[in-house]
């Protein structure tokens, strides 16, 4: 069994595969990441991958003693060289999940229950099935200037829903609602 979310588990998940390209091709490159990853000494585990529709070969790929630079290293390495937009990435000492975009930038994920559709990444392993959706993150504005002109906030209503709202004119907006909807932590700016 797959630990993915345990405290000490280090991994990334990957696949060599482009859905513009022909099965032959994507073999091709899959047995090319395949002999990569145990050059590099990870030790790996086939997968079962879906994305935007289409069936992938992935590998959940392993290191004893890796740090966490060297994981992040690797992994963005084999990325850009097998042309992937993101890679999955679990680094120890830490309980989230991320993906790491083309930019180097990272986003969080949740694990849920597999959901073959075309938003989520889905992995399979043997009877073990889970997709990985984005998760949003939030910080919460304290003071006026930490509005700015075009960011989009969202507000608590009274039915307990969130509210999207664009700024446009900071300073008016914090006297006639932001000041109190920050006050008690009822507006928040995704980051």
């Amino acid at each position: 069994m797959l630990n993915l979310t345990g405290k000490n588990s280090t991994y990334f998940i990957i696949s060599a595969c482009n859905a513009e390209k022909n099965k032959q091709f994507n073999d091709e490159k899959t047995s090319q990441l395949q002999d990569d990853l145990y050059l590099l000494d990870y030790s790996l585990v086939p997968m079962d991958g879906y994305y935007q529709g289409i069936a992938e070969k992935s590998f959940f790929v392993y290191k004893n003693n890796s740090d966490n630079n060297e994981l992040r290293e690797d992994a963005i390495r084999l990325m850009n060289k097998y042309d992937q937009n993101e890679v999955i990435i679990k680094y120890s000492d830490e309980d989230i999940i991320k993906k790491i975009i083309e930019d180097g930038s990272e986003k969080t994920l949740q694990i849920q229950n597999f959901a073959a559709d075309v938003e989520n990444r889905s992995y399979i392993y043997g009877s073990m099935a889970f997709s990985l959706k984005e998760q949003k993150r939030y910080w919460y504005p304290e003071k006026e200037t930490d509005f700015k002109s075009g960011y989009v906030v969202e507000m608590l209503g009274s039915s307990g829903n969130w509210i999207t709202k664009r700024v446009e004119n900071p300073n008016q907006e914090w006297n006639q609602m932001y000041k109190l909807l920050a006050k008690y932590k009822k507006v928040r700016i995704e980051y």
